[in-house]
């Protein structure tokens, strides 16, 4: 058992609106285009049932779907294969 003295809240992370994963996911390119293998950006942001996204996580996660990446909030392990596409 341990005691904080003086606790207080630590922020971490990427930058403000980041999702709580990020990454990449290999992603195979179509044979008009090579055919190799790139690493495409993801981000997963992990929310409980009644958890609520903030703007600037919304905005992160739209910037990066727009830009190509992979993004999405995860409620459940379950949703995160729609969220890479897998």
């Amino acid at each position: 058992k341990r005691v904080l003295m003086e606790a207080r809240p630590v922020t971490t992370g990427l930058i403000k609106g980041a999702s709580d994963e990020i990454g990449w996911t290999p992603t195979v390119i179509t044979p008009d285009m090579v055919g190799q293998t790139v690493a495409v950006f993801t981000a997963v942001e992990v929310k409980t049932d009644t958890g609520r996204p903030s703007k600037e996580q919304l905005q992160f996660i739209d910037r990066l779907k727009r830009d190509g990446g992979y993004a999405g909030i995860a409620r459940t392990e379950g949703d995160i294969p729609g969220i890479i596409g897998r």
